[in-house]
């Protein structure tokens, strides 16, 4: 019975299809003429749709795409008599391309063959350039018409005057000197941009609206600058040579030879060049590259040949660095003065474009300026500067309103307009630490035998540099703590050295009350006030309280532990606990005394744990025990390195057997022991000795 059931639902389907394949038969005439290339469709859920493309194919045609958009199925009466066919959309609109399998990119059903990019038939054309200028999948709809092929992406490198060595294109970079063929309208134009790769980048969208020759010159605005005038915000990103991994210092260079920083900040502009003769920016920054610190805000004067750079650090510290700026940190040349009031009067005049303006200002009709590497975008009709982009010094966008003549008087109350006169955070006493200031608070100018060090190489010096005295450097060197700092076991010896702790930083809490998070943006903010003097000793004894060389070595080990730790709640403990140990040991060991002292009562540290965690304390889990078991080791690992204060602060002795040939050595699973041999006998690890 059940096998007549079948038969009878075979035959029934084997009906159906070829009742199907005669209906699409039928229809195949009348498809065809309606679209060159389409069949029959018998589908009963495209129900009005009497006809259909082959596979992968869509009608297409001036006017023959519907409300949906481009369809494989279709009315042959609608489509009648207006031209359309079938065809690959993707190649229908980018001309070499070809569909995207569904799984690759969500969104982009086109794709162009490997090692080729999206170009347009003629160049400019930001419709095919994309996001980044080298995109290679797409939607095919939004490109249909534009313009667009698939090819390889002519390389860059070489052009300008410092050979643009990340090949950037002529989208993100394009000068008005060294660069073949010359650079012209919508090629320069930049964007939102985070990082040197070239693909790291949300280009601007530009099109033409008038070329040079299409515009009279007599109605052309340059663009204002002026003597006297505030803007009050304006949106930037600050791109800079990387002087430390976490970008906290980033300071413009004029080339792009070195690895970047990209930091998005909002300033404000006083420039009064008539009586006070001074540049002021007042700048809140973006935070670090980590995201860790937050906002770093920083007050920036620039008068003649000297520029004082005052940061607001984290911890209440403050930090002033006395510069004269000389043109390409060269030493032997003069020092450079701010921006001049009439340093628009360079540039040249390139035409008229539409462009969309970041920060949410919208397509704006601009004038398009340049000079060298520098784009300027201003208001037709009054001048004002709308948008300025330089690849590797930055994007500036000012919204309406912000620009105004004039200025404050009190914003340049602490200068001369002679210049006889530093302001009162670069004099002594003025700042928590200054950089290359004399006693009247202007930059110090080395003997020409040792050249002054620039301001590139200031802005990489961590805050405590040079700043350790005699005795930070002499118990640097110094491997056994006293008798007063240690402990009889781990407990023990966290309690002693709590106990000092409190003493030297009230503000301090539990370990427990930290977040893994909140001990390494201290961490951070430790690395940033040391005073690689004392790491020079560390490093040259292989003592175990040296520092990572970059924070980036720090990081990215960070994020792997981080990570590892989230498998188990006892490993997050023991990750947390490590970190509480090595920021105390940073702390301790690497800020010289006059920092430690100026943050007594602003700081907060970590107390150390009492519990001292082996992988025995740490079960295990019938999820990925295998993956388990192997992140217990690598966390533990790193824990024990951080919690090493512990071989020289705990006062711990063997007992009688350990001596003994038949005493089983310990599973190397187990948390290490003390050592027993003399001090001077074995590599030592970095105490925690706090100073009385």
């Amino acid at each position: 019975m059940n096998f007549l059931r079948v038969l009878f639902a075979c035959l029934c389907l084997r009906g159906l299809s070829a009742l199907r394949r005669s209906h699409s038969k039928s229809r195949s005439a009348p498809c065809g003429e309606a679209a060159s290339g389409g069949g029959g469709n018998g589908w009963w859920w495209q129900k009005g749709n009497d006809c259909s493309c082959p596979s992968g194919q869509v009608v297409v045609g001036p006017d023959c795409v519907g409300s949906d958009g481009y369809q494989q199925y279709y009315n042959s009466a609608e489509k009648m008599g207006k031209g359309c066919r079938c065809e690959n959309l993707c190649a229908y609109s980018v001309a070499g391309a070809e569909k995207t399998p569904w799984w690759r990119i969500r969104g982009s059903d086109c794709q162009c063959p490997s090692g080729q990019v999206v170009l347009g038939t003629t160049e400019p054309n930001l419709h095919c350039a994309g996001k980044t200028g080298f995109d290679d999948y797409f939607s095919g709809a939004s490109l249909v018409d534009k313009g667009c092929r698939c090819g390889a992406k002519t390389s860059q490198v070489g052009q300008g005057d410092d050979g643009n060595p990340f090949d950037w294109d002529r989208y993100r970079r394009c000068d008005d000197t060294g660069y073949d063929p010359p650079c012209g309208l919508c090629e320069g134009v930049g964007g939102n941009v985070w990082a040197d790769d070239k693909r790291k980048v949300d280009l601007a969208y530009c099109e033409v609206v008038a070329t040079l020759d299409e515009i009279d010159p007599e109605t052309v605005k340059r663009p204002i600058w002026g003597a006297d005038f505030t803007v009050e915000k304006s949106y930037e990103i600050l791109i800079g040579i990387k002087t430390d991994a976490a970008c906290f210092q980033a300071f413009p260079n004029n080339d792009s030879t070195a690895p970047m920083c990209y930091k998005p900040q909002e300033v404000k502009i006083t420039s009064d060049m008539a009586r006070a003769r001074t540049l002021r920016l007042d700048l809140v920054q973006g935070g670090n590259a980590w995201g860790l610190v937050g906002n770093v805000s920083s007050t920036i004067l620039h008068q003649y040949g000297n520029m004082w750079i005052f940061n607001r650090l984290p911890l209440g510290i403050t930090q002033t660095i006395c510069v004269a700026p000389r043109e390409g940190a060269d030493p032997g040349k003069e020092a450079v003065g701010p921006l001049q009031f009439n340093w628009t009067n360079v540039l040249r005049f390139m035409g008229r474009e539409r462009i969309a303006v970041e920060y949410d200002q919208g397509m704006q009709t601009l004038d398009h300026w340049i000079y060298g590497p520098h784009h300027v975008w201003s208001d037709p009709a009054t001048g004002l500067v709308v948008r300025m982009w330089q690849p590797f010094n930055g994007l500036q966008v000012f919204p309406p309103g912000a620009f105004r003549q004039g200025t404050d008087p009190s914003m340049f109350s602490e200068l001369l307009p002679d210049g006889s006169q530093a302001p009162g955070f670069a004099r002594p006493g003025g700042s928590t630490f200054r950089i290359k200031c004399d006693d009247n608070g202007f930059s110090l100018d080395a003997p020409p035998a040792t050249p002054a060090p620039s301001a590139l190489e200031l802005a990489a010096q961590p805050v405590g540099h040079n700043q350790a005295s005699s005795k930070d450097l002499k118990r640097a060197r110094q491997k056994v703590p006293g008798a007063a700092y240690k402990g009889s076991d781990f407990s023990s010896m966290s309690q002693t050295l709590n106990k000092w702790l409190l003493k030297h930083a009230p503000n301090s809490r539990e370990c427990d009350q930290w977040t893994v998070e909140e001990l390494q943006k201290l961490q951070v903010e430790l690395f940033q006030l040391r005073d690689q003097q004392l790491d020079h000793v560390y490093q040259g004894s292989k003592d175990n309280r040296r520092m990572p060389a970059e924070l980036a070595e720090a990081t990215k080990e960070w994020e792997e532990l981080n990570s590892l730790a989230s498998q188990s709640p006892e490993l997050a403990r023991m990750h947390r606990d490590g970190h509480c140990h090595e920021a105390v040991m940073w702390y301790v060991h690497h800020l010289p005394e006059v920092i430690r002292s100026e943050l007594k009562d602003k700081i907060a540290l970590p107390l150390l744990s009492l519990t001292q965690h082996d992988l025995s304390s740490s079960p295990e889990s019938a999820v990925q025990p295998v993956a388990l078991a192997a992140a217990k080791q690598r966390v533990h690992k790193a824990y024990t390195y951080q919690v090493s204060c512990a071989a020289c602060h705990s006062q711990v002795f063997p007992d009688a057997t350990t001596e003994a040939p038949d005493t089983p050595a310990p599973p190397v699973t187990a948390a290490p022991i003390a050592p027993t041999a003399p001090p001077e006998t074995i590599a030592t690890p970095g105490p925690i000795a706090l100073p009385s």
